[in-house]
């Protein structure tokens, strides 16, 4: 009996992943050319679960924002997704997962951290502007953003979380 509650709740969280996957990743993801893979992401949050690279914030249970990321090169990190549900996009929400992140990082003496964003995803590209990423590179499609981590006079995230 316990087991099926355990694997009923499992469901019930991976099909609110896909939920949001395909409310907010879809749009701008085909209209960049893409195929929005929900399977494919499905396995990448279960492999970031096993690394500690897996984050969430919930609302009174409700999936309000999730985000993995994975070490590409000794520190260098990199975003594989940040995905927030319209009705919490906000900064209280957006500021406790990316802080959860950069503990992470900051506990595998992480360097930078790198995300790359559709070009069709405009409110993406102004979340990392904000957040103070810089681009790095550019193509027809999309946009590769850096956060330095190093520098504690210029990253506001390091005086925040240290």
């Amino acid at each position: 009996m316990e087991n099926s509650f355990i694997d009923e709740t499992e469901n019930k969280r991976m099909n609110e992943y896909m939920e949001l996957d395909n409310l907010t990743l879809r749009t701008h993801t085909e209209k960049s050319g893409d195929i929005l893979d929900l399977e494919l992401l499905e396995k990448s949050r279960e492999d970031a679960k096993k690394t500690n690279c897996f984050f969430e914030e919930r609302v009174s249970d409700k999936l309000a924002a999730y985000a993995t990321i994975i070490e590409k090169q000794e520190g260098t990190w990199f975003v594989l997704m940040f995905n927030t549900h319209p009705s919490f996009r906000n900064s209280k929400i957006l500021l406790l997962l990316f802080k959860k992140i950069l503990k992470r990082i900051y506990q595998s003496n992480g360097k930078c951290l790198q995300s790359n964003v559709y070009k069709q995803n405009e409110l993406s590209v102004k979340f990392h502007e904000k957040l103070g990423f810089k681009l790095t590179k550019e193509n027809d499609k999309g946009i590769e953003f850096t956060l330095d981590l190093t520098n504690p006079a210029t990253n506001k995230w390091y005086v925040m979380l240290n």
